[in-house]
C-alpha cells in the first residue's frame, strides 16, 4: 500500500512540473494526412525594358565642294581640325572666308571670317536631303553687307574632270547626219587614248584619221598633235592600197550637250561635224557559248587564247553594256554539260594568263603562239589596246559568273 501512494505522488509531481513549464502533450496526426506547406512566394518578373536606339552615325562633311552651276564659281572646303571641321568658303565676286565648325544633329554650324569684316558670322551647313552629297550653306547671322543674314548657298561634291575623262569620251561614235563614220576613242594608258576615225566613200574606199591624244583639263578635251589622213582603197584579193594624204596635225575632241565635237587644223571638211554614241550589244548567248566558252574549255593553251580574244575584239566588248553581258554569259554557262563547265573552270586562269602576258610582254610567250600557228596574229591582237580592253571586260565578267556558281 505504501509503494502505491508513493508512485502516485510521484506521478502528481511530474505532471505538475509539465504544466509549470507550459509543455503540453504531443499530438499524433492521421497518417492520411499530408502535411500542410506554406505556398511559395513568388517575385513578380521585371518588364522587359525597350533597346536603345543605336546612335546615327554621324555625318561626315568634309570634302571639296563647288556649286552646280559651273560659272557660279563658288566653292566649299571642308577639311577634319583638331577640335571639329576647318572650313573656307570662297565666293566669288564676294570674299574668301575661313574658320572653324562643329558638328551636332545633322548640322554643322561654322564661323567664318576675313580681314574686311568687323565681326565673324555664323554659317548653318546641312546635307540636301534626297540630293547625294549636296550641301546647302544658309548664313545665319551676318552683320557683313555683302554677304547678310539669310544668304543661301548650294555645294555639290567637286569631281576632278580628268577623272571622268575614260567614262565620258571612250566607245564608239558615229557622224549625228549621214552616219557614214565610225569613230572609236580607246584608252591606251598613262592618259593616252587613242583615236580611230573611218569616213566611208563607198563599197571599197574609205577616208581614215589616226591620232594619239591626252586630256587637256583646261579645255576639258582630248588634244592631240600627231593627226594623219589617209585614202584607204580594199580589193577583193591583196592587201589593200593605203594613200597617207597628211600628218602632223593639231586638234581637238571635245563635249557639247553629249555629242563629241571635232577640230583638226588641216581638215577642210569637218566644219560643224557632231558625232553621237553609238549603242554597242553584248555577244549573244549562242556566240559566247561557241567561241568563248567552250574554246576555254576544250584547252587551256595558245590557240584557245587567241580564239578568245579575236572573238572578244571583234564584238567590241570593251564597251558593251555590261549587265547585258553577265546576262547572256549566264545563259551561255548554262548550255555546257557539267563536265565542261568543270574544264572551262581550270583552264580560264591560264587562258587569261597568257592574253595578258601577251600584251604585257610578248617575248615571253611568243615561242607558245609560233608553235599553234597563230604568232602574227596574237602579236597583232596583243597589241590593239580595244583588243585588251575587251578581254579585261570579258575576263571579270567571267569572273563574277563563276563567283556566282
Amino acid at each position: 500500500m505504501k509503494k502505491k501512494i508513493i508512485a502516485a505522488l510521484a506521478l502528481l509531481l511530474s505532471l505538475s512540473l509539465l504544466a509549470a513549464c507550459g509543455a503540453k502533450p504531443a499530438e499524433t496526426e492521421p497518417a492520411d494526412t499530408p502535411a500542410e506547406t506554406a505556398p511559395a512566394e513568388t517575385t513578380p518578373a521585371e518588364p522587359e525594358k525597350p533597346a536603345e536606339p543605336e546612335p546615327a552615325e554621324a555625318y561626315d562633311f568634309t570634302g571639296y565642294y563647288a556649286d552646280p552651276d559651273p560659272d557660279a564659281g563658288h566653292s566649299l572646303l571642308i577639311l577634319s581640325g583638331e577640335d571639329g571641321y576647318d572650313v573656307t568658303m570662297r565666293i566669288v565676286n564676294a570674299a574668301n572666308l575661313s574658320g572653324t565648325a562643329e558638328a551636332a544633329g545633322g548640322t554643322l554650324t561654322a564661323t567664318l571670317e576675313n580681314e574686311n569684316m568687323d565681326k565673324p558670322m555664323t554659317v548653318e551647313i546641312t546635307p540636301v536631303e534626297g540630293n547625294g552629297g549636296f550641301l546647302q550653306a544658309v548664313i545665319t547671322d551676318s552683320s557683313w553687307a555683302i554677304l547678310p543674314t539669310g544668304e543661301t548657298f548650294t555645294f555639290a561634291p567637286y569631281v576632278n574632270p580628268a577623272e571622268t575623262a575614260a567614262e565620258r569620251f571612250s566607245g564608239q561614235w558615229t557622224d549625228e547626219t549621214a552616219q557614214r563614220a565610225v569613230l572609236t576613242v580607246v584608252p591606251a594608258g598613262d592618259g593616252l587614248y587613242e583615236i580611230l576615225l573611218h569616213w566611208s566613200d563607198g563599197a571599197a574606199s574609205f577616208v581614215q584619221w589616226e591620232m594619239t591624244s591626252s586630256y587637256d583639263l583646261d579645255r576639258d578635251a582630248l588634244v592631240y598633235e600627231d593627226g594623219a589622213r589617209s585614202y584607204v582603197t580594199l580589193h577583193e584579193t591583196g592587201p589593200e592600197d593605203v594613200e597617207r594624204q597628211w600628218s602632223g596635225s593639231v586638234g581637238a575632241f571635245w563635249l557639247e550637250d553629249g555629242k563629241l565635237c571635232w577640230e583638226d587644223d588641216k581638215e577642210e571638211d569637218n566644219e560643224g561635224i557632231r558625232f553621237e554614241r553609238i549603242s554597242i550589244y553584248a555577244p549573244d548567248a549562242e556566240y559566247l557559248l561557241d567561241r568563248c566558252l567552250r574554246p576555254i574549255a576544250a584547252g587551256a593553251d595558245a590557240a584557245a587564247a587567241c580564239d578568245v580574244l579575236r572573238f572578244a575584239d571583234a564584238f567590241s566588248v570593251w564597251c558593251c553594256d555590261r549587265e547585258e553581258l553577265r546576262a547572256n554569259l549566264a545563259e551561255a554557262w548554262a548550255g555546257l554539260s557539267e563536265s565542261e563547265q568543270k574544264a572551262f573552270a581550270e583552264n580560264v586562269e591560264q587562258v587569261s594568263l597568257l592574253i595578258f602576258t601577251a600584251a604585257d610582254n610578248w617575248s615571253a610567250c611568243e615561242k607558245q603562239f609560233e608553235d599553234a600557228g597563230v604568232r602574227e596574229e596574237m602579236q597583232a591582237l596583243a597589241a590593239s589596246s580595244a583588243a585588251r580592253l575587251s578581254w579585261q571586260r570579258l575576263d571579270e565578267a567571267i569572273g563574277e559568273m563563276l563567283l556566282d556558281r
